[in-house]
């Protein structure tokens, strides 16, 4: 079993709650803001001795997310949204399991 050094309990679980809803694009924009809230929240617990290794790709990431996610006010939108979301999904839990960081179900 792993040895977790970050939790992210609350946010993780409400993170799950989320993808398991409905496929709509205000659930999309809803999962890419839980997911830079779990971000923000994992770099403000990060450890000095983390920071050199973790905080820079924490950052990129929340940026990437900031970028990615779709607009609601534009007409344009079409539900391909979801494979770009699965994408940055794929990418947060991957480095999550890299830094040792328990995500709640």
């Amino acid at each position: 079993m792993a040895n977790w050094k970050y939790n992210l309990r609350f946010e993780g679980k409400m993170l799950r709650e989320l993808i398991n809803k409905e496929e709509t694009m205000e659930n999309i924009v809803a999962i890419y803001k839980q997911l830079i809230t779990c971000l923000e929240t994992w770099k403000k617990r990060l450890l000095e001795t983390d920071k050199e290794d973790w905080e820079y790709d924490i950052e990129e990431m929340i940026e990437d997310l900031q970028c990615a996610c779709p607009d609601m006010e534009d007409d344009s939108l079409d539900y391909e949204e979801q494979e770009n979301l699965n994408y940055y999904l794929r990418d947060f839990y991957d480095m999550c399991d890299s830094a040792r960081v328990w995500v709640g179900v």
